[in-house]
């Protein structure tokens, strides 16, 4: 005999909302794949929702992301057997690739989720798609129309990154949906209070790629010596193992500068409290830097290249912009805040207050939102 209770509790599982996160995960740590991890464990804490995971990730780093190879469409071929699972799922949330492989190693999840009549969410976290789409021959437009079209909901980081997709689908079907911290990052009041700004205390936090601007950063580094500016420079993140000799000996060449390998959590936290000025440096086409963002809730002065979706959210009250590929530009915007260190500290503030409001609660909450508007 079926209970009461049985009864209710069977009910309440069969109305929970049922989501497939399909994209990159942890590891290797990127700004995308950490925001899938978040993601997933704040569904994970939602009673009336039961989420799973594919993970797209490969495990190794590697420069050239987006790149096809052989080894990569095997690999991908062999997550493809994992399809199935949209059938199972109510909401199927993808966080897709910009380069033509990007999107279509994602293309018979979207085909079989549409066919089975499924929500289809694209989370965008970047400003490359429109590039590939505007530079691709006439056959990959078609392609890549016939995938994306398929969108249910959109979703950029900023309003300027919109027109990613207006090649795909209707502009009010694309939602904004701002980056996050995570909580550990957040500064107490006294670890704000104790940060200290005599000295230049440099942080490099990213991937270590020639396009995120690594070897323009270091050669900025060395002029600094040669000009006799006092500073130590902290740098971490990954680097493919074609680099990494390369920038290894650079680091050899220039005093008072540290790689420290990949750093985690506290290591991580510890790394952006000590230092004082966080540099950015990439010519990547890049969305919304999460470093920079946990580089302001840590009390760092932010050095930046210039990047569409920075300038919907952030003037020069915000960030010291800098010219991108520029070593000289670097140098001298580093030596300008060796001098007016102790002057910083309306930006300083303005950009706590701004980050304060962008924990992980409020990302997931507003995704959620996104999901289940009409």
């Amino acid at each position: 005999m079926v209970s009461e209770y049985d009864v209710e509790t069977s009910t309440k599982k069969s109305s929970r909302m049922k989501i497939l996160i399909i994209g990159p995960f942890p590891e290797p740590t990127t700004g995308l794949s950490l925001s899938n991890e978040v993601v997933h464990k704040g569904l994970l804490d939602r009673a009336n929702i039961k989420v799973s995971k594919i993970n797209m990730s490969l495990q190794n780093f590697e420069e050239s992301v987006g790149a096809f190879s052989l080894k990569k469409a095997i690999f991908f071929l062999r997550i493809s057997l994992k399809a199935y699972q949209v059938f199972k799922n109510d909401i199927i949330y993808i966080t897709i690739g910009q380069s033509f492989f990007g999107v279509l190693k994602y293309a018979l999840f979207i085909y079989l989720s549409k066919m089975a009549g499924k929500q289809i969410i694209i989370h965008l976290h970047g400003n490359t798609l429109i590039n590939t789409y505007n530079q691709s021959t006439p056959s990959k437009k078609k392609i890549l129309r016939s995938i994306l079209s398929k969108t249910s909901k959109a979703i950029v980081l900023s309003e300027s990154l919109k027109a990613n997709f207006k090649p795909f689908i209707q502009a009010e079907r694309v939602f904004v949906l701002n980056n996050f911290v995570e909580h550990y990052l957040f500064l107490k009041e006294q670890e704000r209070q104790e940060k200290t700004y005599n000295k230049l205390k440099i942080v490099y936090l990213s991937n270590l790629m020639t396009e995120k601007g690594i070897f323009y950063f270091l050669d900025a580094l060395e002029m600094l010596n040669q000009s006799g500016v006092k500073f130590e420079a902290r740098c971490a993140g990954n680097i493919d193992f074609t680099l990494k000799s390369q920038i290894l000996d650079n680091f050899e060449k220039i005093k008072n500068a540290t790689y420290l390998g990949v750093v985690k959590e506290n290591e991580k936290r510890e790394l952006l409290k000590w230092g004082n000025v966080f540099v950015f440096p990439s010519y990547l086409v890049e969305g919304l830097p999460l470093a920079i963002l946990e580089a302001m809730v840590t009390g760092n002065i932010i050095v930046s290249t210039e990047h569409q979706a920075l300038r919907d959210y952030f003037d020069s009250t915000n960030i010291h912009y800098i010219d991108k590929k520029s070593k000289e530009d670097i140098a001298a915007k580093l030596t300008e805040l060796n001098n007016q260190l102790g002057e910083q500290k309306t930006m300083l503030n303005k950009n706590y207050k701004y980050t304060d409001a962008l924990n992980e609660g409020a990302f997931v909450n507003n995704l959620l939102n996104i999901i289940q508007k009409n």
